[in-house]
């Protein structure tokens, strides 16, 4: 229990710091910033480069938030495909789908790529503009920007990484509505399933203090406090170091040791990506965005978003597929999320099911052929048909380190 304890304090403190210095630059973006398109580093070939067939700015709450929408590259001959909603996770964006996004493209499906408000090029207001970021708020923006984007008639498929899960669940659910009898989400009522690669317990971490109860929740929690004054709470501080200390280099590197389950880790840590995290960094709003990610009450585990809308769920017959990076120390298999959707996959009065592939956080990305499995269950969706796996793993055991959230 002690070595549980210590274990737990070093990776709360480090993965925040860490995030603070090296990954929640994804959560900004100043247009004027990005350099002009003859001086980034072609793609390489094997890394997906889709093309998107537009790119918007949609008004949410009186800010603008940006998507892309990508329409079949070819046309399949058979009934109308759904069209797929990607929600990212933590400090990313839009670019990090690019696999997905592909995959998903080529095989006849139309895919929207949202910037969630506060992150990646959307704007990033905060407390004075009236903004209170949330699980809700964010799934509430989803659901508005599939309410003006996608026919009425459309079945629509939510999927997301991480944080983005939380708010994919929200959102199927119409959740953030506060009210299931007389719910109107948009996307509750075209909902044809919900993907998650990997799914986080809240907004941030403060959903693992759950988990813990007496002395222990009162050291954690002591913990978290510490860490939000100091640093997630510090705007001066959060201001330099996305100021002063991110740089490329030291964004590549970071990146690198997160991609380590890539076969060719060089091939996937281009310069795109490195950029795409880079120079949203310089963003006057991401340290007030950041700050309040961190610090603002996590909301509810997806655990009870899905209990309060089992009945829903499973009247409706709405399919819950789950592709997860079973070498994952930020949500991992065994943690209270993993082990509650890897118990309801194993049941069968339910539609859940799963894939486990040997890869951390974010396996669409690192390991592509993650997004086969999540294509599969598509076109079974497609067909009329759901299937639940235990998974397969492939590529090798190698070890991702925490700090991505």
């Amino acid at each position: 229990m002690i070595n549980r304890l210590v274990s737990c304090t070093l990776a709360v403190v480090l993965h925040g710091l860490l995030s603070a210095l090296l990954v929640q630059p994804g959560n900004a973006f100043v247009p004027a910033l990005v350099p002009p398109a003859s001086s980034k580093a072609t793609p390489l070939f094997a890394v997906a480069n889709p093309t998107a067939t537009a790119a918007r700015d949609f008004v949410f709450q009186g800010h603008k938030t940006y998507s892309e929408v990508y329409e079949p590259t070819a046309v399949i001959p058979k009934k109308k495909k759904c069209h797929v909603i990607l929600v990212h996770g933590f400090g990313c964006g839009t670019l990090y789908w690019r696999e997905t996004i592909q995959l998903f493209q080529q095989s006849g499906y139309t895919v929207h790529a949202l910037d969630l408000l506060g992150q990646g090029k959307s704007a990033k207001p905060g407390r004075a503009d009236g903004i209170n970021y949330s699980i809700r708020l964010w799934a509430q923006q989803v659901d508005d920007y599939a309410r003006a984007n996608i026919p009425p008639s459309s079945s629509i498929v939510v999927m997301g990484n991480s944080l983005g899960s939380m708010v994919a669940l929200t959102a199927a659910t119409g959740d953030q509505t506060n009210n299931d009898d007389t719910n109107d989400g948009f996307i509750r009522q075209s909902i044809g399933g919900v993907g998650m690669y990997n799914c986080g317990v809240g907004m941030n971490s403060r959903n693992v203090l759950r988990e813990f109860s007496g002395v222990q929740k009162v050291i954690f929690t002591a913990i978290f406090d510490l860490l939000d004054a100091l640093v997630f709470g510090n705007l001066p501080l959060l201001t330099y170091v996305l100021d002063n200390v991110v740089t490329q280099e030291l964004l590549k590197n970071a990146l690198t040791n997160l991609y380590q389950y890539a076969t060719d880790v060089d091939e996937r840590v281009n310069d795109v990506l490195v950029d795409s995290f880079y120079y949203p960094a310089k963003d006057s709003g991401s340290p007030q965005a950041l700050s309040q990610i961190y610090t603002n009450d996590p909301g509810d585990t997806p655990m009870e978003v899905y209990e309060r809308h089992s009945k829903f769920l499973l009247d409706r017959q709405v399919p819950i597929h789950l592709v997860w990076g079973d070498q994952d120390p930020v949500t991992p298999l065994a943690g209270s999320v993993g082990t509650f959707f890897q118990a309801m996959a194993n049941e069968s009065d339910n539609n859940i099911s799963m894939d486990l592939v040997t890869a951390g956080h974010i396996p669409f990305d690192e390991v592509p052929e993650s997004n086969e499995l999540m294509l599969k269950w598509l076109d079974n969706l497609n067909d009329g048909t759901t299937t639940t796996s235990n998974g397969g793993n492939f590529l090798g055991n190698v070890k991702l380190p925490f700090f991505l959230l």
